[in-house]
């Protein structure tokens, strides 16, 4: 397989989100036993809490804050430029995505966590 396909790609994004969720858990479970929650209810209630934050953080992450982009000297200077405006709506377009590319992964990651808690206490 090329690594510069698409497939490999999506192979390594799929095994690093893997290892994050094990890591997830296992801050969670261990989260819970230093709160001495021991019961199947208890480490469900753990799992969904963690689960509803990190599923927060991605549309979270698209909200921003003032910072240096936010400015009006920025803006300005932006606007100065030699650069066309199609140009700058590209570049602009980059950075929506660059900001954007934390939500699916943070809400693939809260969904799991929270499925994992669901069936915890289903099944014990």
């Amino acid at each position: 397989m090329d690594k510069g396909s698409w497939l490999h790609r999506a192979g390594r994004a799929v095994r690093r989100l893997i290892v994050v969720e094990v890591m997830v858990i296992a801050a969670a479970l261990a989260l819970a036993l230093l709160l001495g929650w021991h019961s199947s209810n208890e480490i469900s209630l753990v799992l969904t809490m963690v689960g509803v934050f990190i599923f927060a953080i991605g549309p979270f992450s698209l909200i921003g804050g003032w910072g240096s982009t936010r400015t009006f000297q920025y803006q300005y200077v932006r606007t100065m430029e030699d650069n066309h405006a199609d140009f700058r709506r590209r570049q602009d377009a980059q950075e929506v995505a660059r900001d954007a590319s934390l939500v699916l992964p943070s809400m693939l990651l809260g969904v799991a966590t929270m499925v994992l808690g669901a069936l915890i206490q289903t099944f014990f």
